[in-house]
């Protein structure tokens, strides 16, 4: 047994009863202690003293009905996971970003349909109009950073700042395609969303969360962390496994306001949820982000403002997922049995929608169907313009030569050389590791990326190759020239 378990279940014991104090209490507590040794169990594996750990809050009509804590907030000082700890929650902190800008419009200081450059005129939309509405809904085109930081060279473990963003964002020579004509997720887009909360509050969005929605919830412990080296009283650690197997410290010297970086507790979750079902704050707003997106088709997306809209055995879903080093967070809620279970871990390895999943079958049993090979649902991290993987095709040795050489993006800063590698080709960078690619045809390689592979797709000046254009999960068409060469 972790240490401080008897700890975490006094805290989640008080937690439930301050929540719960209504006829029949006695025998909603005897029902409750039952399911709790279920939810146990889902966090069983987590729950020792030389392994990370995760917090679950689960609320049912605005009041706590479950929280606690397993496994380990920091295995350096031997402090275990609480309801009291501090998780980055990654990505699901992307719908208090779309709560500010609904708010926002709301109160008639910005209208979603602005285009952006009302705002952030340094953001090039390059003669396309990129409205507020469709950041909100990852339909702008604007390209992801996450994988353009990695392609150009960046560490996940380097300081990493909305500046930085917004200085990648300026050097973009298109965007991913017409705004509102696809979905792909982009992290920039709710970087840029946050700052226009900024400008159009004159206020930090920091401060305007902290004045709007933490602190007249009572939300004592959470803070949007917009500067990297900030010391967070209770803090979990974030950790990865090692290449032999042992944990390993993930730095996180990030602090991208917007896309992230809303750190928080099970605690203070618990009363952001229950504002859900019993609102405090944002009434009307918190019905206006359930708007699903939709593309100029006329086809409606599972993505609304900040949550995705799905189904989970039968029953309807708003929910995100949250990853980032060795956070893992996930918020899964269901309308219309006002239930809702958040789950936040500090290791990679976590599975944090699936766990999420497991909870909520504790508490709807008998109200859900049968479980189904498929569940629908956006949990923040598709796109919708994803290929399947073609087949290889073979190339002489003496064609590979072609593509050999130097090549340099304007828009990344960054040269990649590209050489013969034992059969194939390869792709090698000043710190990044080398990549072997794949030839599919006409032109076109693949090789491995940081969410999934990227695709290569040279072009010629006569049969001379001068360049390539390169696409990956979330960003279509970097361009890389070839330097020449002497």
């Amino acid at each position: 047994m972790r240490p401080s378990r008897g700890v975490a279940r006094h805290v989640a014991a008080l937690w439930a009863c301050a929540w719960l104090l209504v006829p029949g209490g006695l025998r909603a507590q005897a029902v409750r202690g039952h399911l709790a040794e279920q939810v146990d169990a889902v966090f069983a594996e987590y729950d020792r003293t030389d392994h990370p750990g995760a917090s679950v809050v689960v609320v049912r009509d605005g009041r706590v009905i479950h929280m606690d804590g397993y496994g380990m907030a920091d295995l350096d000082q031997a402090i275990a996971v609480t309801g009291s700890s501090v998780f980055d929650i990654a990505s699901v902190s992307k719908h208090f970003t779309a709560f500010a800008i609904t708010t926002l419009a709301q109160r008639g200081l910005l209208s979603l349909d602005d285009p952006i450059d009302r705002w952030m005129p340094e953001i090039p939309t390059h003669g396309q109009r990129v409205t507020v509405r469709h950041l909100l809904h990852h339909v702008s085109g604007i390209r992801d950073w996450v994988e353009l930081f990695a392609v150009a060279g960046w560490r996940f473990d380097d300081v990493i700042t909305v500046p930085d963003v917004f200085i990648l964002a300026e050097h973009q020579a298109a965007l991913n395609f017409a705004p509102g004509s696809a979905y792909a997720y982009s992290n920039t887009g709710y970087n840029i969303l946050a700052e226009i909360v900024a400008r159009a509050s004159d206020a930090s969005f920091r401060d305007w969360m902290q004045r709007e929605v933490f602190g007249p919830l009572g939300m004592s412990h959470t803070h949007i962390h917009d500067t990297y080296n900030e010391v967070v009283p209770r803090r979990a650690r974030s950790y990865g496994p090692d290449a032999s197997g042992d944990w390993e410290i993930l730095v996180n010297n990030t602090s991208a306001v917007g896309s992230s970086s809303v750190f928080t507790t099970a605690e203070d979750f618990a009363k952001w949820l229950a504002n859900f079902d019993h609102p405090e704050v944002g009434d009307d707003v918190l019905t206006r982000m359930l708007a699903r997106g939709v593309l100029t088709t006329g086809d409606t997306i599972p993505y609304a403002s900040g949550l995705g809209i799905g189904s989970y055995r039968g029953l309807r879903t708003i929910s995100h997922g949250g990853s980032w080093r060795g956070y893992r967070s996930h918020l899964l809620r269901f309308p219309d049995e006002k239930l809702t279970v958040a789950v936040f871990a500090n290791f990679s390895t976590f599975r944090s929608g699936e766990t999420a999943q497991r909870v909520a079958d504790v508490f709807l049993e008998g109200r859900i169907e049968p479980r189904a090979d498929e569940e629908g649902g956006a949990n923040g991290s598709s796109s919708f313009f994803e290929e399947r993987d073609p087949e290889p095709t073979s190339i002489s040795g003496d064609a590979l030569r072609k593509y050999e050489g130097t090549y340099f993006s304007d828009e990344l800063g960054t040269f990649y050389s590209i050489a013969r590698e034992d059969d194939g080709l390869a792709a090698h960078h000043r710190i990044n590791p080398s990549s072997t690619m794949t030839y599919l045809g006409e032109d076109t390689f693949v090789m491995p990326g940081v969410r999934g592979r990227q695709t290569l797709s040279f072009f010629r000046e006569g049969d001379q190759v001068v360049g390539y254009r390169l696409a990956g999960r979330r960003f279509r068409g970097i361009v890389f020239r070839r330097v020449p060469e002497g």
